[in-house]
């Protein structure tokens, strides 16, 4: 007897194939994307209330200490961290800046709001190198006297990216908000 020759598959064998194929591939993107979303390995998510108030709790002398320096050396759009048209910093004191916020952690941005007169330490930013979204901040305010303006106040900031556009606050303590602000 002969050995039988392998058959070849025929088109409808090779078309289920590739449709399989695509279905797998369709598949693990889907859980994939569901797993990122879900795990926010990327950092996409705003830090949580309570991590942003326990920051703040350990470190509320850094955070006093900024608010002091900024007022005396600030004005509205200023920030230490950047040199530009603003009045120039002696080193020593940039020096002092650079050592309280790297003592907050890494990354922080510390602004002096013009419309409250108060100063802003960023924490978390988002939504700008994404296609699709909108663009966010998280962190602390300090604000000496709140203004309906400045923001909404609400009960928790942990939902506020379901919110529309617009900037929202979390009292933590006299003159001392949680910020969450998303622009469309």
């Amino acid at each position: 007897m002969r050995d039988r020759e392998p058959s070849r598959p025929s088109g409808f064998t090779r078309a289920l194939y590739r449709a399989g194929l695509g279905l797998v591939v369709a598949l693990v993107v889907m859980v994939g994307s569901l797993w990122l979303w879900v795990n926010d390995p990327l950092d996409i998510q705003p830090p949580k209330d309570s991590n942003l108030i326990a920051l703040f709790s350990r470190k509320r002398n850094v955070f006093e200490r900024i608010v002091t320096m900024a007022q005396e050396d600030g004005e509205p759009g200023w920030r230490p961290d950047v040199s530009s048209d603003q009045k120039p910093l002696p080193v020593e004191r940039v020096k002092c800046y650079k050592n309280l916020i790297s003592e907050l952690g890494s990354g922080v941005v510390v602004t002096w709001d013009h419309k409250s007169g108060g100063v802003n330490f960023i924490f978390s930013t988002g939504g700008t190198l994404l296609a699709v979204g909108s663009e966010w901040f998280k962190g602390v305010a300090y604000i000496p006297n709140i203004q309906e303006e400045d923001g909404a106040l609400i009960q928790s900031l942990d939902g506020a990216r379901r919110l529309e556009a617009g900037v929202y606050l979390r009292k933590i303590d006299k003159n001392w908000f949680l910020l969450y602000e998303r622009a469309e």
